[in-house]
């Protein structure tokens, strides 16, 4: 790690501190008329900071360079906020009621999910630690891999990487092409003005590399190797050491990590919690009772449907249809004859769903995630689509990424159900909770504005 590096590091976390504290001292100056600093209040002052830093730890929001995009940081960040005030809240609310009230509390929160982003944001703009301009040139590559790198460069560096030129036996139009392979240790040796040389893919053996290397020492030039094909990798790669043999992998989906398990599952077992005790008890006789007077049947439909890791589990629904011999093999349609008139309203709002909020409780769904199909239907796309069955590498969901953009309904084509597959998957290789809020909004908002696919 670099002296700049570390010093980015711990400029993050200072300013950090600083703002978790100076945000206490505010609210404590609005909140008390007498300033008093009592041994409780230093106690959770101690307790403010210690938190802070542990969670900062298990979120890992310190890892990050300052090459990351912002974009990327701010989803962690506000987790990393929001499991810093619920665990403040508790400990404040169980040892020093007196001390704040929960409106005041609250406030806090908001002056840190503003001012901790902001000042982050100053940092890499204004840091003492910006990024030094430099010099480069790239020893080959193929066109593909010289655009990804200029591109990645582009959010790296911010403008401060000035590539020269390339080396290769292949020209490209698109950068200056300096020479050959034959023409590279020359140029080395007599170039004053080169801080860095990446080695993408050439021609030079083993040796070759080695002296190219060796050259760059001499000349204080820093050399760094790009593996060959990194742009093949959809969502980056994992880099591990075997003794000293370096492996690339691809990246595993946010959701193979325990510690994001663990907060989708907790987020799932509340708002699940929540709706079964508040919602049910008032919704579902109301609904019972609809479903009952205009047909004959059971209240809710129970139907085997692939769940996580293709496993079949029982999916429970409110019945919108009369009972038929068709219902695990045939997908409803437009105008289809056997949806009744409640069926209708409870599949245009969506309130034929609601009984999954069981599943989401037993742990066989989560409230957002790619939606559970049948077997048969997953029996037969998976044998269409190479992509399939990466979507139920998660628990299938009430909702889902696919759904909020449109992807609803029948499928009767198979690029329909293609182009819910590359949705589910972007969901699967991209989850975020701030993803899982953003379907959680949108689901609601088109449960009230209607949806053209939903019947």
């Amino acid at each position: 790690m670099t002296k700049t590096l570390k010093n980015h590091r711990l400029d993050l976390i200072v300013t950090d501190l600083l703002m978790v504290n100076i945000g206490l001292l505010v609210i404590l100056s609005f909140t008390l008329i007498t300033f008093d600093f009592s041994i409780e209040l230093i106690l959770l002052f101690l307790f403010s900071n210690v938190e802070w830093i542990l969670v900062s730890l298990i979120q890992k929001i310190y890892k990050w360079k300052e090459r990351v995009r912002f974009e990327k940081e701010l989803p962690i960040l506000w987790i990393t906020m929001l499991s810093y005030f619920s665990l403040f809240l508790i400990v404040q609310q169980l040892l020093v009621p007196e001390i704040f009230e929960l409106s005041s509390i609250i406030n806090y929160f908001l002056f840190l999910i503003i001012i901790i982003p902001i000042s982050r944001l100053l940092i890499k703009a204004f840091g003492i630690n910006k990024i030094e301009e430099f010099n480069y040139i790239i020893v080959g590559g193929r066109g593909a891999n010289i655009k990804h790198i200029f591109k990645s460069f582009r959010y790296a560096y911010g403008g401060k990487a000035n590539c020269v030129g390339r080396f290769g036996n292949t020209p490209y139009d698109f950068i200056d092409n300096i020479g050959d392979y034959t023409e590279l240790k020359e140029y080395i040796r007599n170039s004053n003005r080169l801080d860095k040389l990446f080695y993408v893919y050439g021609e030079l053996n083993n040796a070759e590399v080695r002296e190219v290397m060796r050259i760059c020492e001499t000349k204080f030039i820093d050399f760094e190797i790009i593996p060959p094909g990194t742009d093949l990798f959809p969502r980056g790669v994992n880099v591990e050491f075997f003794d000293d043999l370096p492996v690339l992998s691809l990246k595993r989906e946010p959701l193979f990590r325990l510690r994001n398990k663990v907060i989708k599952r907790i987020f799932d077992v509340i708002f699940s919690s929540l709706v079964i005790l508040l919602i049910f008890p008032w919704l579902l006789p109301i609904i019972a009772i609809l479903i009952k007077l205009e047909s004959k049947g059971p209240v809710f439909f129970i139907q085997d449907r692939s769940g996580y890791k293709g496993t079949a589990f029982p999916c429970f629904k409110f019945r919108t249809m009369t009972v038929n011999k068709d219902s695990d093999s045939k997908q409803a349609t437009k105008n289809d004859s056997r949806i009744t008139k409640i069926g209708g309203f409870l599949r245009k709002t969506s309130l034929d769903e609601f009984p999954q909020f069981l599943n989401v409780f037993l742990g066989q769904m989560s409230v957002v995630g790619p939606r559970p199909h049948m077997l048969k239907h997953t029996e037969n796309y998976s044998k269409l689509i190479e992509i399939f069955m990466i979507r139920h590498q998660v628990k299938p969901g009430i909702t889902g990424w696919a759904q909020v953009n449109g992807y609803r309904g029948p499928t009767e084509q198979l690029h329909q159900m293609e182009n819910r597959v590359k949705f589910d998957v972007w969901y699967v290789e991209n989850w975020s909770m701030w993803l899982d809020i953003k379907c959680i909004f949108y689901t609601v908002f088109n449960i009230f504005k209607g949806e053209e696919n939903a019947f």
